[in-house]
């Protein structure tokens, strides 16, 4: 059975909604907006200046995030608790604030009020300008005098002539208010002509001052007709009639009389007052240096413009919130001049808020004057409120707009405007309290009406606390039979729009109209309501709407009552609908409160502007996390947002509700600053576009199988081996010349490296070589054996072609074509000649007369290139002409990476922002993203820009145009543009030149293409890395590349050594790694056999730096492999903790090591750079130590081959060795450094004191090193009891654990887990060479392995197979065990030495543990290091 929905006359919206997504003609928009419960101890607060106030997060369960998002200049934060769920707030300045809480993806938001302290509030002087009068058939001259202002009654209310029938209750003794030299009689007033008020308040910050408004007085004017006096001097002003607000009552104690301070209308030329404009804020002389006449206020929302005077003559009219005066202004010379602002909107004024200013006369400063307090009597009413223990705060604001809001089912209905902060409301007839309510609405009971049917006052008052505000009162006529009365009360609308009591029966009949359809089958949705008087008929309804002046009107609506809605569930509401009148629309979700509801608001959308005579579809989505009750869906058609409108019609032809589905919970975004809403555009309608990647026109550059010549851009010259023989015009860039009577010609060895660039992104299908015209006489410098490489970013590079032998048969000008094997999209391109002739064998000098490349250009899509934001410096300031509203919303948010923040800017255009990149880029696309509340705030969208880019700053070439980016009001919604034209620039300008409203705003920007990074040192990775499946290996690489080389290279280069350096993963190779010029090769399966040690890397970096080739040796070949030993201990091993290879002095592989390729010998190299580091003096002259000074010797003597024998001291090798040490060889010098190590005179302990640290320091983009110290031996001192007899059988506890991590191991059959697998045949073995680890190592601890349980277990007891339970080495005879319940907290639980059996067992105490720690500091009972252990068991006995 369908249930009967009957439309209310007014619907209660008591807040003026947030924008709404928005209205597209024949088309749609969907915006979320959820509904949810605040977690938060309080919504809203109040809390004085320098006081502080807390609120808190209920029942969080993790991190808290809380954020000013308005109002930051006027309170502070400080967060507290575990989660930071608690924040204590702290007034700082008068005004309002707000604070954002966000817990996981939701979030609260909270209202802040700061108030003036209670005896003090700073403020300025407010000046009403003189001689002013208002004239009416009965003239009665009142004179009020500067009053006492009551801070609860600030607001400036609307002055319209009435019968006013609401008085002033005072409890006790309430006298008529009676203000010096004249008493304002509480009783019907003809018709008042109120002089000059000014109001000097003692407890107000500079405040807007409504025309002669008197609070708290009964003054009822009888036929007030109001009349514009137009001055002819220096006031002209337009007052209207004073009109009395409800008034406020005083509950127990008698307060002076609240005055309002006075606002004058302003003066335009053409310009009337209209009340409705909100006039400024904040108005105060805010000089600075060479602004001596500087004033600013409080910028408001939707303002043209601001005029100025002084002592009311207009003397400018400014856009901004602040002005800088003449010295000529101040006609009267030095004194005191009363500065005024008023807001300009159309040909209409705000009223005038003003401060006086003492002027001194040539700029000097001056101040302005301080308010003066003074006082008026109290009325003489007497009532008696009976709440005991309630004082009245005069700080506490009192109720606003009190009205009867009843009803034929709810008589005695009352409703006001909520007070911030407020923790319920007192109820009062004739003064005495009745009842206290929490809501802003009471139905009170006839009881309370004690003389029967007559009139009678009812008020309202705040409570906070034991305390209360002020008494609100309006009077109110009972019957006596529960029928609709009236209140005697103004005309005008109340400051706050009271909530209206809902609506159970109508007193006139509605209209029904049956929705065209209901999509989701919502229960109970069946049928609307429209006003009385429309026109319905089949599938539509029409909606005569009267001709309205200003104010909100919602009495013409299209309403649904009795909706259900589900928990977290999405609906969808359209409406489709023409006005013949451009008007403003509203369509809201609220719970409706006749069903049980609370009259909250599921969506916040706003009202909005349509044109006439276009149809538009409405279109929202709200999210429904915790439903209410029922609900109601009103289509408000009357709204202006206090705007005139014509009178006509809305014609209605779907209104439906459809259920979407389930929500799935999405984080809402963080809000940026606030600031003042757009202005609303001539035209809200505009093509839609999805975001997305957009339609563009045709490539015209795409094709297949064609020449890619015209697309190359260029040689890479840093990553090229060589730029040829260019002393005889065979330079490299020869090769694309197009012209075979050129070459390009180089006398280096392979291999050699041809690096390119394109213009933008090609597949290279094919290439040709065309050899030299005397290729013929230079066999052997034709390719034999070379690679093909393609890159997207220019550092990871696929091999596209991989040639073993060409078959070249040196024709003169012959052309041989290779098809590349694997096809790819790149922009990056690189051969490497790895050898040259017909026999493959290593020939100097390579020569090519041109390189053909065939293939196809690509479609530019929006995966082609890489992200290169990041890659931009900064904003071009010069050149932008677009700036941000404020320094929270600027430019420079576009390029920050941040989504929460944007760029929201009113700047004129067309206008340009200009950034600049780091370095040349290629540009594919770009994208725009929206900002966080763009769906708030419809049309801040660009419309039209052209984008340019530029190689030098100056010359501009147009790359992309767009004339209708159709961008959708929608929060944070990608838009992706191609771009038209493809080139490489290192500045880019857009040229902003049509909005669809009259801002815009951007969250970022993001660019895509291709940059290369102009590092000095690169690392590029080439061959079969897609087969290296160790996690994390090609990372550590690249890491230890940059750390690494560059200080090799600045110690031992010389300029001529590579410094890109190709790292190619070889599947086909079965070593561990070699160096071949600019090239590392690695073996995969070393790789991935070996994942995690990578010193051997560094030890080839080194061979990079050195570069030598004229060493030999007439003994054994030591010294190029032992130096690169060395770089990689020095530079990469002991510049961390973990990696610090750790060695004793007592190890004899450290004193003589057979000067082995790869001996042991970096303790040497260290002791020669300790005894003889390279210097530089204070006037920066360089003195090479002994190991720079045999670098340079090779060096700087290509030529010369240099033989590094270490015994025959009559080598040059030998001799510079003497010179520098004293020795004759570097053997005498090697017995020297035992003889040392043996008598303690010197040990390692580190780098971090070594004095040629200088050379490696502070280098460009590399970090400097913090060399860990070796710092001896430490371990706890409990000591576990030996028992007598080990203990070998019982419940291993290792059984089935697992090892963490242990210092490293021999082979790979001999690791560590062989320690605990339960085998008493295998063994642990490690050397102290084949350590890895060393977390343990620099304090003193020689070997380590870490254990995990698997879960905490108790034990209390453990064996040890020693070595000599298998073998004949040294035991093990010194160590320590750990304990921990996490892996963070250890517990040292036994330290034994000495010990030297072949199996034993050891009591600890009961221990309760996951994690053991087996430290390790005599490994081979005073041997060289090396630890061989077959068995630890654990029991607990």
């Amino acid at each position: 059975m369908k249930r009967k929905v009957i439309i209310k006359k007014a619907i209660a919206v008591a807040v003026t909604m947030s924008l709404m997504t928005c209205l597209v003609p024949n088309g749609s928009i969907t915006v979320n907006a959820a509904s949810k419960k605040s977690m938060l101890s309080k919504t809203k607060i109040s809390v004085n200046v320098g006081k502080k106030k807390t609120v808190k997060l209920k029942k969080a369960k993790y991190k808290v995030v809380w954020k000013i998002i308005s109002g930051k200049k006027n309170i502070s934060i400080k967060k507290k608790g575990k989660y930071k769920q608690k924040i204590q707030i702290k007034g700082k300045k008068i005004g309002k604030a707000k604070i954002k809480a966000v817990y996981g993806k939701k979030k609260y938001i909270l209202k802040v009020t700061v108030k003036g302290n209670n005896k003090e509030n700073i403020s300025k002087n407010v000046e009403t300008p003189k001689n002013i009068e208002t004239t009416s058939k009965t003239t009665v001259q009142t004179t009020v005098e500067p009053t006492t202002v009551m801070p609860t009654t600030m607001a400036p209310t609307t002055v319209v002539p009435t019968t006013v029938a609401s008085t002033t209750v005072m409890p006790t003794t309430v006298m008529p208010t009676t203000m010096a030299p004249t008493t304002v009689v509480p009783t019907t007033v003809a018709s008042t002509t109120v002089m000059p008020t000014t109001a000097i308040p003692t407890t107000m910050a500079p405040t807007t001052v409504a025309p002669t408004t008197v609070a708290s007085t009964t003054v009822m004017p009888t036929t007030m007709a109001p009349t514009t006096v137009v001055p002819t001097k220096v006031t002209p002003t337009t007052v209207m009639p004073t009109t009395m607000a409800p008034t406020t009552v005083v509950p127990t104690t008698v307060a002076p009389a609240t005055v309002t301070p006075t606002t004058v209308a302003s003066t335009t030329a053409n310009g009337n007052v209209d009340e409705s404009i909100q006039a400024p804020v904040g108005l105060k002389h805010a000089p600075g240096e060479g602004l001596p006449y500087h004033f600013a206020w409080a910028k408001a929302d939707d303002i043209d413009s601001y005029n100025v005077y002084v002592d009311g003559t207009l003397v400018d009219n400014v856009v901004n919130g602040a002005v800088d005066l003449n010295e000529s202004v101040f006609t009267k010379g030095s004194g005191e001049y009363a500065i005024g602002i008023a807001a300009v909107k159309g040909n209409k004024t705000s009223a005038i808020t003003s401060i006086k200013y003492t002027y001194a006369g040539s700029g000097q400063p001056a101040t302005t004057k301080a308010p003066e307090p003074s006082t008026a009597k109290p009325t003489d009413v007497t009532v008696a409120p009976t709440v005991p223990g309630q004082d009245v705060d005069e700080n506490i604001q009192a109720p606003a707009g009190l009205e009867w809001a009843g009803n034929a089912n709810l008589p005695y209905y009352f409703a006001w405007a909520a007070v911030d902060g407020a923790d319920g409301y007192n109820v009062y007839i004739d003064g005495v309290y009745v009842t206290k309510v929490t809501e802003k609405s009471v139905n009170l009971e006839k009881s309370v009406f004690t003389k029967g049917s007559g009139e009678y006052t009812v008020g309202v008052a705040a409570v906070k606390g034991n305390k209360v505000s002020n008494i609100t009162s309006v009077k109110y006529t009972y019957t006596g039979d529960g029928a609709i009365t009236t209140t005697k009360a103004p005309e005008a609308q109340p400051t706050a729009a009271p909530t209206v009591a809902p609506t159970e029966a109508p007193t006139e009949k509605d209209t029904e109209y049956i929705p065209s359809n209901n999509k989701g089958n919502i229960p109970g949705f069946t049928k609307w309501t429209y006003p009385q008087g429309s026109a319905v008929t089949e599938g539509k309804a029409e909606i005569d709407l009267p001709a309205i002046s200003g104010g909100n009107n919602y009495d013409y609506q299209l309403v649904y009552n009795g909706i259900e809605l589900k928990d977290n569930t999405t609906y969808r509401i359209t409406v489709k609908f023409t006005s013949t009148v451009a008007r403003k629309y509203q369509v809201i979700l609220q719970s409706n409160g006749v069903d049980g509801g609370d009259w909250s608001y599921a969506n916040s959308d706003a009202a909005v502007s349509v044109e006439a005579n276009k149809e538009y579809v409405y279109q929202t989505t709200v999210n429904i996390s915790q439903a209410k009750n029922k609900y109601l869906l009103g289509i408000m058609m009357g709204y202006v947002d206090n705007t005139a409108s014509q009178a006509g019609k809305v014609i209605v032809t779907e209104a439906s509700l459809e259920e979407l589905g389930t929500v799935t919970p999405t984080e809402a975004p963080t809000e940026a600053p606030t600031e003042a809403p757009t202005k609303a555009p001539e035209d809200t309608s505009h093509v839609v576009k999805n975001p997305g990647v957009q339609e563009e026109a045709a490539d015209s550059q795409v094709a297949s199988g064609v020449s890619l010549t015209p697309y190359f851009d260029g040689i890479d010259d840093k990553l090229s081996s060589t730029k040829g023989n260019t002393s005889n015009n065979e330079g490299i860039e020869n090769l694309f010349d197009n012209n075979v009577n050129t070459k390009f010609f180089t006398n280096d060895a392979p291999a050699i490296t041809i690096a390119w660039k394109m213009k933008r992104a090609v597949t290279l299908k094919s290439y040709t070589f065309v050899l030299a015209g005397d290729a013929s006489t230079y066999k052997h410098r034709d390719p034999h054996s070379w690679a093909v490489y393609a890159s997207m970013d220019g550092e990871n590079w696929t091999t596209i072609s991989d040639i073993d032998n060409g078959g070249i048969t040196h024709t003169n000008n012959g052309e041989y074509t290779f098809n590349c094997t694997t096809q790819m999209s790149a922009q990056y391109f690189m051969i490497i000649i790895e050898n040259s002739g017909d026999d493959g064998k290593l020939y100097y000098g390579s020569q090519m007369s041109e390189i053909y490349l065939k293939g196809d250009v690509d479609r530019i899509t929006e995966s082609r290139g890489i992200d290169i934001t990041d890659q931009v410096s900064g904003i071009d300031t010069g050149a932008t002409t677009i700036n941000g509203f404020n320094s929270n919303e600027g430019v420079e948010n576009i390029f920050d990476g941040k989504r929460e923040t944007k760029l929201y800017t009113t700047s004129q255009v067309p206008g340009n922002i200009v950034w600049k990149m780091k370095q040349n880029t290629t540009l594919y696309s770009y994208t725009i993203t929206t900002a966080n509340d763009n769906a708030k705030y419809p049309n801040r969208t660009i419309k039209a820009w052209k984008l340019y880019g530029s190689t030098d700053g100056s010359n501009w070439e147009l790359i992309d145009t767009v004339n209708e980016s159709g961008m959708a009001d929608q929060d944070y919604a990608d838009y992706t543009y191609l771009v038209d034209k493809i080139g490489t620039y290192i500045q880019y300008k857009m040229e902003i030149t049509e909005l669809y409203g009259s801002s815009f705003q951007i969250s970022d920007i993001t660019l895509r293409g291709n940059s290369v990074p102009d590092r000095e040192f690169k690392a590029l990775f080439v061959g079969d890395w897609d087969q290296v499946t160790a996690k994390g290996y090609k990372e550590a690489l690249y890491n230890a590349f940059y750390e690494v080389y560059p200080r090799q290279y600045k110690r031992w280069g010389t300029g001529s050594e590579p410094k890109r350096i190709f790292v190619r993963a070889d599947k086909g190779y079965d070593g561990v790694a070699y160096t071949s010029g600019s090239s590392i090769v690695i073996a995969v399966n070393w790789m991935n056999n070996h994942p995690k040690g990578i010193g051997y890397f560094t030890h080839e970096l080194t061979h990079a730096a050195q570069q030598y080739g004229n060493v030999s040796s007439s003994s054994k070949a030591w010294w190029v492999e032992n130096m690169a030993n060395y770089g990689g201990f020095r530079y990469y091993h002991w510049a961390h903790e973990d990696t610090a290879q750790v060695y004793y002095a007592n190890d004899t592989s450290l004193q003589d090591w057979g000067y082995e390729a790869y001996g042991n010998n970096k303790w040497f190299f260290s002791y020669m750079d300790s005894k003889y580091p390279t210097t530089k003096d204070s006037s920066g002259n360089v003195k090479y130590g002994l190991i720079d000074s045999l670098n340079h010797l090779l060096k700087d003597n290509k030529g010369t081959r240099y033989d590094d024998n270490p015994y025959d001291t009559s080598t040059p090798w030998n001799q510079l060795v003497k010179q520098i040490t004293g020795y004759d060889c570097i053997e005498s010098l090697r017995l020297h450094y035992v003889e040392e190590l043996k008598n303690g005179t010197w040990t390692f302990t580190g780098f971090g004191n070594y004095s040629d640290n200088w050379i490696t320091t502070d280098l460009p983009g590399v970090p400097n090193i913090d060399y860990p110290a070796y710092v001896g031996k430490t371990h706890g001192n409990t000591t576990g009891t030996k028992l007598s007899s080990a203990v070998t059988s019982g419940t291993n506890l290792l059984s089935g654990a697992t090892i963490i991590s242990e210092s490293g191991y021999t082979k790979d059959d001999e690791s560590s887990s062989k320690l605990i697998d339960g085998n008493l045949s295998t063994k642990w073995c490690a050397t102290s060479g084949s350590v890895e680890n060393q977390a343990y190592a620099l304090s003193g601890a020689q070997h380590f392995v870490k254990i995990d349980l698997g879960s905490t277990k108790t034990f209390n007891t453990y064996t040890l197979y020693n070595t000599s339970s298998k073998e004949g080495f040294g035991n093990t005879t010194e160590w320590e065990v750990l304990v921990s319940k996490d892996g963070k907290e250890w517990k040292s639980v036994d330290y034994q030495v000495n010990q030297n059996d072949a199996i034993s067992s050891f009591n600890i105490g009961s221990q309760t543990a996951r994690y053991i720690v087996f430290k390790i500091f005599n490994s081979d009972n005073g041997g060289v290091g090396t630890v061989r252990l077959y068995e630890l068991q654990l029991y607990n006995r």
